[in-house]
């Protein structure tokens, strides 16, 4: 099980806004931000299927080290809240 790709995924239009959407707390590609919303849409019941192999996808190479910790230490606090709907999303709360 590959998980869900931020580059290339879908999903059901109230399935994003039931979790308010990506994080925008997130900063280094890559890292965070996919998981983050494969988390939470998992909280509210959403399955996950990868049709990894299916399609060609070309990826640029990120250079994420100066970022990466802040990426992880926040998706370290977004489990332990254990919270679907995020206030850094869609909509500002």
């Amino acid at each position: 099980m590959r998980g869900l790709l931020g580059c290339n995924f879908s999903l059901y239009k109230k399935d994003i806004i039931a979790i308010n959407g990506f994080d925008e707390r997130y900063e280094a590609p890559s890292i965070g931000e996919d998981t983050d919303v494969q988390f939470r849409l998992e909280l509210n019941g959403v399955k996950v299927k990868s049709l990894n192999h299916i399609s060609v996808q070309y990826h640029l190479y990120h250079n994420l080290q100066e970022r990466l910790q802040v990426n992880l230490d926040l998706f370290e606090e977004v489990k332990k809240l254990n919270l679907a709907f995020t206030s850094y999303g869609l909509i500002k709360i």
